[in-house]
């Protein structure tokens, strides 16, 4: 017979670790003062009630009535900085198949479309019809973007806090692929 080699001793010292694991287990007093961890048949357990708590229910959002006559829309060709033409619009309901000037490339401009509002405080909403990817902005911040859908005209809803008073919405709508369409709901 040959000597215990290491792989036996492992085994050895593995073998009292996992006696002494399961000797704690054996001794019936050590655990006296921890409660039974399953309930009793027929005895409810005790649970905490909770008192409701009232909570505050949000009005819901008032619909922006569509601005009619005071849309000022100006066309940029690529990523220029000024606008090539900017002329006003009674309502926001454009579509262009192709780029709206001779100088213009199809597919590589944009316009953006501005009208000022007066509006009450609270919650606002409204829809916006596009094909080609827009942007929503009001008083200056990014409320709502869409990207340019595949297959067709798609809606976005804008849902936004007012402050009340004198508002700015910009629809800001870039032809990247296709017609290009834009309008309010």
């Amino acid at each position: 017979m040959s000597a215990l080699g290491s792989r036996e001793w492992v085994g050895l010292a593995l073998l009292l670790v996992a006696g002494f694991i399961a000797a704690t287990f054996l001794d019936a007093g050590a655990h006296d003062n921890i409660p039974p961890r399953t309930p009793v048949l027929g005895q409810p357990l005790d649970t905490p009630t909770i008192e409701p708590v009232p909570t505050a229910t949000l009005p819901p959002p008032v619909d922006v009535e569509i601005p009619e006559g005071s849309w000022l829309v100006s066309y940029y060709d690529g990523d220029t900085q000024d606008p090539y033409v900017v002329n006003f619009v009674e309502t926001l309901d454009l579509r262009f198949d192709n780029a709206p000037f001779g100088d213009f490339r199809d597919d590589d401009w944009h316009l953006e479309a501005r009208a000022e509002l007066q509006l009450q405080p609270g919650q606002q909403t409204f829809t916006i019809i596009h094909d080609g990817a827009i942007r929503v902005v009001i008083n200056g911040e990014q409320v709502a973007a869409d990207g340019d859908p595949a297959d067709g005209e798609r809606s976005l809803t804008v849902l936004f806090p007012s402050e009340g008073g004198s508002t700015s919405i910009t629809v800001i709508a870039s032809d990247r692929s296709g017609p290009l369409v834009v309008r309010w709901q």
